[in-house]
C-alpha cells in the first residue's frame, strides 16, 4: 500500500513539474526532485538506475555518502565520524 501512494504521488508531482514547465510562474524543480526521490523510495528498480546515472554520480553521491556517515556517527555507529571527532556525551544517552 506505501508503494502504491508513493508511485501516485510521484506521478502527481511530476505532472505538476510538467505543468511548471509550461507555466513559468510555478516553480518546477522542487516537484521533479520530489518526484524522483518519491519513485527511488518505492522502487528499488529505479533507485538502482538513477544511482547508476552520470549526474547521480558526479553531483549527489558525495553529499549522500556525507549523510549515511552522518547518520550513523548519531545513531552510535562509529566511535568517531568524519575528522576524527568524538561523539558527543549528550548524544549517547
Amino acid at each position: 500500500m506505501k508503494k502504491i501512494l508513493m508511485t501516485v504521488l510521484a506521478a502527481v508531482f511530476f505532472i505538476l513539474g510538467v505543468i511548471g514547465l509550461l507555466i513559468p510562474v510555478i516553480p518546477q524543480i522542487p516537484f521533479f526532485v520530489l518526484s524522483v526521490l518519491l519513485m527511488s523510495a518505492a522502487s528499488d528498480r529505479f533507485k538502482k538506475a538513477f544511482t547508476e546515472t552520470r549526474l547521480y554520480k558526479k553531483h549527489l553521491e558525495k553529499h549522500v555518502v556525507k549523510h549515511h556517515r552522518l547518520a550513523a556517527w548519531l545513531n552510535g555507529s562509529e566511535e568517531e565520524g568524519k575528522d576524527g571527532l568524538k561523539k558527543p556525551e549528550a548524544l549517547n544517552a
